[in-house]
């Protein structure tokens, strides 16, 4: 197995054609397709089924492609982390978050901080499993995530299966976000009975069983996936619909019209961040961690 032939998997996963893969990698089509039967003869399984609309990966295909992306992100983290040694200093990171104001608001003060400073950064919004994957292969430096009471021995397992280490920063409830208008507007807090009747709105379908949501959506006739903050945001304030959350927003960040209400069952919600198990943090990392620390400290004075 090498890297190259990771690299022709994914390549052909892109262009869904060996031709196409071929192209654009600057090398011939029999080379791709050697390189393919070696190592599908080398593990003992079928990779591709080749048909005249194209190739499919086949089950054992799809199982090598997660390993292969996982491996050729290691590799170019290797050659990045060797590379900038020796090169002019510049601040480098990644972090990986769930779609959590304050997380923006942290690298907003990071990029203050430097200034006039050489850095290349990276924030990525995504859904709670994928953060935990891009860190436990290395493609972020840190997340940020959530651990509730309904899913704390979960998470607890998920993070040990991927050598994560989980480190709180601060406690918080569960709150309902509705707009200022919403027929709930009024009422001090709310609870699964109050909100049968309205649009859940939650991100992404396929992260519910990680979500505050896992034990609620059963009473919700009416649910809306979405994929970005500011659509969530729209959403709110814009229509009866209505988020469980972590009720910590950062002015500026958030609709004005929307507001939190305490969730009734209490639900108890770490906030924090992850790290890879033994990795030592970078100044960059420290340096992101205490200015995240300080944004959550302050919104909950």
């Amino acid at each position: 197995m090498t890297f190259q032939q990771y690299r022709y998997l994914i390549a052909i996963a892109k262009y869904r054609s060996i031709s196409q893969a071929a192209k654009a990698l600057y090398v011939t089509q029999p080379s791709i397709s050697n390189a393919i039967h070696q190592l599908e003869r080398e593990l003992g399984i079928q990779i591709l089924i080749r048909s005249n609309r194209g190739v499919q990966f086949t089950p054992d295909g799809q199982d090598l492609l997660q390993y292969a992306r996982m491996l050729v992100a290691q590799e170019q983290n290797i050659r990045a982390h060797f590379r900038r040694q020796h090169q002019s200093p510049r601040h480098t990171l990644t972090v990986a978050s769930q779609h959590y104001s304050f997380g923006a608001a942290a690298i907003q003060e990071l990029l203050q901080a430097y200034q006039e400073d050489e850095y290349q950064l990276s924030f990525w919004e995504e859904r709670s499993t994928a953060v935990a994957h891009h860190v436990a292969t290395g493609t972020a430096d840190l997340g940020i995530t959530t651990v509730a009471d309904l899913n704390r021995e979960l998470l607890a397992r998920r993070f040990a299966d991927q050598a994560l280490v989980f480190t709180p920063l601060m406690t918080t409830t569960a709150q309902v976000f509705i707009n200022r208008s919403h027929p709930l507007a009024q009422k001090q807090s709310i609870t699964a009975a109050d909100l049968k009747d309205f649009p859940c709105l939650t991100y992404r379908h396929d992260d519910l069983s990680l979500s505050l949501l896992e034990e609620f959506t059963s009473f919700a006739r009416q649910v809306v996936y979405v994929q970005d903050r500011g659509t969530m945001d729209n959403l709110l304030a814009h229509t009866a619909g209505y988020n469980l959350g972590t009720g910590v927003v950062t002015p500026g960040y958030v609709d004005a019209g929307i507001i939190a209400r305490p969730f009734l069952p209490q639900q108890i919600i770490k906030i924090g961040y992850l790290q890879r198990a033994h990795h030592a943090a970078s100044a960059e990392e420290q340096r992101f961690i205490a200015i995240l620390k300080d944004i959550l400290t302050k919104l909950t004075d």
